[in-house]
């Protein structure tokens, strides 16, 4: 049986760090909320189409952009990666950072294929 293929009674998921899909643009005079902008949204749509997104904040509130996804939230990186190497539904986590590559994680590629 494969990683996330669980009795086929739940969709397999896969885990985004939101970095991926949040592109930070500051603050107003270094005051006030964060602002940030949606981005990789054709993307996020055609993942979504083959497997169950789960968007990653670390050290971070889910993001209102998007609030219409299943989010999680860690302390540190090494908290992710132990979780998502204990849960049996989850293929991969996405990220932008090459130095957070490890066997369960993969580094953001267009090519959707990759990740089904």
């Amino acid at each position: 049986m494969i990683k996330g293929n669980l009795s086929n009674t739940m969709s397999m998921t896969i885990w985004i760090h939101s970095e991926v899909l949040l592109d930070y643009k500051g603050r107003t005079l270094y005051v006030g909320p964060k602002k940030y902008l949606l981005k990789r949204q054709d993307w996020l749509w055609a993942i979504t189409c083959l497997i169950k997104p789960v968007i990653i904040y670390i050290k971070e509130e889910p993001n209102k952009l998007l609030s219409g996804y299943e989010s999680k939230q860690f302390e540190t990186m090494q908290d992710c990666i132990q979780n998502i190497r204990h849960s049996k539904r989850a293929v991969h986590l996405v990220v932008d950072n090459p130095l957070h590559l490890t066997d369960d994680v993969v580094l953001f590629d267009y090519n959707i294929k990759r990740y089904g």
